[in-house]
Formats: C-alpha cells, structure tokens, sequence
C-alpha cells in the first residue's frame, strides 16, 4: 500500500481517543514553537472542544497580545501557515481592546473557545437571536445542513438544545418564531438545494454579504432597504449577526490586505446601522474604523 493511501486512511482506522491525543500532542507543539514571551495562546473550537478528528480536524488558534503589529508570534504563525495545512483560523485580541468589544461577541461562538470563556467569563446566556446567527454560520460555511453527528453533538450542546435529531431544520423548530419562520425555512431550503439565498433573507441573516452586494448599486444604502420591511424579532437577528461580523473583524484584522475597501465597507455598516438605529452598534464599528491602521497589519506582518 501506498504511504499516501495509508494517511488517507488513518484518521478512520485509529480509535478517536488516540486521534485525540495525536490531535493535541500535534497542537501543543505548534503552540510551543509559536508562542512568544507576554503573549497568550491556546487552542480552540474542535480540538478543544473533543469533537476533532485526526488529520482532518483545523488546528484553530485565540492569540491575545499587547500589540498584534509586533507580535512575534503573529510573525511565527503566518509563517508556518504556508507549510502546515491543518493550521488555520487564529483569532488575534488586542489586550487592552478586550473589555470594550467585548459587549459584541456571539455567546455561542465564545463557547466554542473554552479557554477564553474561561477567562472572560459572561453570565447571561446566549438568546434566540444570537443561536439563530450562530447556526446560519455554522451551515453556510459547512455547505450543507446535515453535519457530521458528533460534531453537531456539540453545537447543540453549546445552544442548550435537548433535541435528539441530527437535522439542523429541526434544531432550528426550538429557535424561530411565527415572525422569523418564513425566513429561515427559505433560508435552510436554498442551502439543501444549494442555491442562491434570497435578498431579503439574507438581509435578515447575513446583513454583512447583504451590504458588500449593496456597494456595487447605484442607490443609497438607506433607498435600497427602503423596499424592505422586517419585524422586531428579524431586527433582533440583524443586529446579532453584525455583532458576528463586527468580532470578526476585530479579531481577523491582521489579514486586511487593503485597508480603503475595508474603510469603505466600515463606512457602509455604520450606514445601514443609522437607518436601522443601531446607535450602540454604530458606536461599535465607528471605534474600530478609528482603531483601524492605515498601512493594515498584513504589510507590517508579512515575512519578507
């Protein structure tokens, strides 16, 4: 047999509590090498969680830092990226930052980072709305809405949903309402038949996708959302999934490759939160287009 057959093979044949194992041993050799004095980094989601699977499972990093453009070990993971497959996401905080964004993260996705809940500790529980943004993530990036069990094992887990079916559809029957209803069933019907989501549902659940589509229009953001009526538990969702977008961009900033469109993308979410009187969230996206660097945190980070 081939060497290649043979890894291709491997993550079925070994126990998953020896992949596990593997799985950390693996990480916690990555995270040795990469870490630098004064700053914090650990693993998150799968691996840290119990539901990765050897070789198959992305190694996903939390860095929090002093100060990200002279991390060293920022410098370190871009570099090894290029040669290691398995490594992926690194979400990087800016220490001093934490406490004021912190008002913005997604519970349920904050729960998938043991280590950071743990040290940043939230008391009230994550509502309908931010499960809903949760999920519609969740399915989007997997392009399908049956996931594997074991991992889905977890994610209803995280919700505090006691439902034994394995069907996202179902799953979602505990979270909408009369009002939203309609919206997410399109939604979870163009992902089965993996077609084009509708305008006004993506609105709704990826207000972000939304926005970037409305910047190629020749109208104002505020005429375009004029042909648009939603309800307050859709408003509810709206706001929790540009608080999704919001912790993305926060802690994915170091990969901005061009600064311009990020401000003009910036420029349009702070936009469509005036129309919609999101002032806190305004507020939010205002300060990190103040906070954001001009010469973007790629160009100083890239290793030459």
């Amino acid at each position: 047999m081939k060497i290649y057959s043979i890894f291709k093979y491997l993550p079925t044949l070994l126990p998953k509590r020896i992949g596990s194992i593997l799985n950390s041993f693996i990480t916690s050799l990555i995270i040795n090498y990469l870490k630098s004095d004064g700053d914090q980094l650990w693993v998150r989601n799968s691996i840290a969680l119990g539901y990765d699977e050897f070789l198959k499972s992305d190694i996903d990093l939390t860095l929090i830092t002093s100060n990200p453009q002279k991390s060293k070990t920022l410098k370190k993971y871009l570099s090894l990226k290029k040669f290691c497959p398995l490594l992926q996401e690194i979400n990087v905080y800016k220490r001093s930052n934490i406490q004021e964004y912190y008002k913005y993260f997604n519970t349920c996705e904050l729960l998938r980072d043991p280590t950071f809940s743990r040290n940043y500790p939230r008391d009230n529980k994550a509502t309908a709305a931010e499960k809903i943004v949760f999920l519609s993530r969740m399915i989007h990036s997997n392009k399908k809405v049956k996931i594997r069990n074991r991992k889905f094992s977890y994610y209803k887990k995280l919700l505090l949903i006691d439902n034994p079916s394995t069907d996202i559809s179902e799953i979602f029957k505990e979270l909408y309402s009369s009002q939203t209803k309609n919206c997410i069933q399109s939604f979870l019907e163009s992902q089965k038949k993996k077609s084009k989501i509708e305008d006004r549902n993506e609105l709704v659940l990826f207000p972000n996708m939304w926005i970037v589509k409305s910047m190629g229009e020749k109208h104002e953001i505020d005429e375009l959302l004029d042909h648009y009526t939603v309800n307050k538990e859709e408003m509810d969702i709206i706001r929790a999934a540009l608080c999704w977008e919001l912790h993305g961009l926060i802690t994915q900033n170091y990969s901005v490759t061009n600064s311009r469109k990020l401000e003009d993308y910036i420029n349009a979410i702070i936009e469509f939160c005036e129309y919609y009187d999101f002032t806190e969230l305004e507020q939010g996206f205002s300060k990190f287009l103040k906070d954001l660097d001009d010469s973007s945190l790629s160009k100083t980070l890239s290793p030459r």
